[in-house]
């Protein structure tokens, strides 16, 4: 018996023209998420974007002995860069929403409060590469990755 070998990438090209029962195959395989057309269901960990893009993580993290919250910043900029899908913060365009996700520290501990979006100003709350092109894309971000914004805004 031969066995057939088939990368993600090459999964995800192969799978709108294949018959139902192969895309039972691949789905079983990959994930049914995997072949989802919505980004945000394909990008549920840092993993899934390395995955998405075709790379490792020694091509997104600068320094892995460095601390903790350079880390959490290069996974960040990296993941939000890939859900993103092409959106650039444009800080000419004050019409422009640029999504982020605003935290509360208080006694009881760190916490999420809401997606926010500044349009008439430039201040950079957040910087620019931690900005969001929705709010969707930003809960997804705020949810899914809540321990690297605990580690970028607390370590």
């Amino acid at each position: 018996m031969e066995t057939l070998k088939i990368d993600r990438k090459k999964a995800i090209e192969l799978y709108p023209k294949s018959s139902p029962e192969f895309k039972e195959v691949l789905e079983s395989t990959f994930g049914k998420q995997c072949f989802s057309t919505n980004i945000l269901d394909r990008i549920n960990s840092f993993e899934d974007a390395l995955a998405e893009k075709g790379m490792k993580p020694e091509d997104v993290i600068m320094n892995p002995n460095g601390p903790v919250r350079r880390i959490a910043l290069d996974k960040l900029e990296f993941i939000i860069e890939v859900v993103n899908e092409g959106f650039i913060a444009d800080y000419t365009n004050g019409n422009q929403k640029k999504w982020r996700p605003y935290f509360v520290f208080s006694s009881s501990g760190f916490g999420f409060s809401a997606s926010v979006f500044n349009f008439t100003h430039t201040a950079a709350h957040c910087g620019s590469r931690l900005c969001m092109k929705d709010q969707l894309t930003c809960d997804h971000v705020r949810t899914k990755f809540q321990s690297l914004w605990i580690d970028l805004l607390t370590k």
